[in-house]
């Protein structure tokens, strides 16, 4: 059993080589390589869809995983996102794409730059929201002050990955949510992972711990978040917002209060994909690619 995995891995790294295919008429992308594999599409309205899939040796074939579902864009007094119109930027390399979003629904300019990188099973994502404006520090502000006219106010702003398995067996979070406007603050990030599994797949994100500065904290704080009710598809998100303490550990979004939106957002993370997993154990593969990461030996 054993040498027949590893032959077919060994056969899958000769012959799955890295590629991407661009359709130009159907504004469509797949960037994969032995473990991981994404399909981008662009419809004619510029609504994107990209699928995020992971190779299973013991079953040969693709297993779709996570849905990115577009960043969502809250600004004060609207319960609706703003929306873009997306277009797909061919980098000349196999391994990374960049994704141009406009925004198409709301009273601003603002543009969304999505670049998508392969490595190995993780895809790496820097995704960086522009105002479209004028270029200054973001500080904070209580959505009731007037921004002057070269700014706009925001509320958050997040990457949602709807899980496509049908049944989540096992989830970690780093902290406890209680209701549905409850996050996962940077705070608690001393393991900063989401993590879903199902029988011998799963998926996880992971906050770029290396891409945080103090100004960035400050201006645009970061969280995790997760949607995992037993009703509606399972999801996990990251994103950057204001949010506070309300009872003990939990923290929560906070509508009422705004970002001034004069300079870029940027959320860097990685989505990782495992394929034939020991059931309940993929937390051991994540805990072993944080430390390989990010961790530093004492001097």
């Amino acid at each position: 059993m054993v040498r027949w995995y590893l032959g077919v891995r060994l056969g899958l790294m000769l012959f799955v080589l890295l590629s991407a295919t661009l359709s130009t008429g159907a504004q469509s992308i797949s960037l994969s390589n032995a473990h991981a594999k994404v399909d981008i599409a662009v419809d004619s309205n510029g609504v994107l869809t990209e699928i995020h899939s992971v190779w299973s040796v013991l079953f040969l074939q693709w297993i779709p995983q996570v849905q990115y579902q577009g960043p969502k864009v809250i600004i004060p007094n609207s319960q609706q996102p703003l929306t873009y119109t997306w277009s797909i930027v061919p980098l000349n390399r196999t391994d990374a794409v960049q994704l141009i979003g406009k925004e198409s629904g709301g009273t601003g300019s603002s543009v969304a730059i999505r670049n998508i990188t392969l490595d190995h099973n993780s895809i790496e994502i820097s995704h960086m929201l522009q105002p479209g404006d004028s270029v200054r520090a973001i500080q904070k502000h209580r959505a009731n002050v007037k921004a002057d006219n070269s700014s706009r106010l925001l509320t958050s702003i997040d990457d949602w990955y709807t899980y496509l398995p049908p049944q989540v067996d096992y989830v970690y979070s780093p902290a406890m949510k209680v209701v549905a406007g409850d996050v996962v603050p940077h705070w608690a990030f001393k393991s900063p992972v989401v993590l879903f599994q199902t029988t011998f797949t799963a998926a996880s994100i992971v906050p770029e711990l290396n891409s945080f500065t103090k100004q960035s904290i400050l201006s645009a704080p970061m969280f995790l978040d997760l949607a995992n009710d037993g009703v509606s598809p399972s999801a996990f998100s990251y994103g950057v917002g204001n949010i506070a303490l309300t009872f003990h550990s939990l923290y929560s979004r906070t509508p009422s209060v705004a970002l001034v939106w004069n300079s870029s957002v940027a959320m860097n993370y990685t989505v990782l994909l495992w394929a034939d997993q020991e059931p309940l154990r993929a937390y051991q593969n994540i805990s072993q690619w944080l430390w390989q990461t990010y961790a530093k030996r004492e001097k």
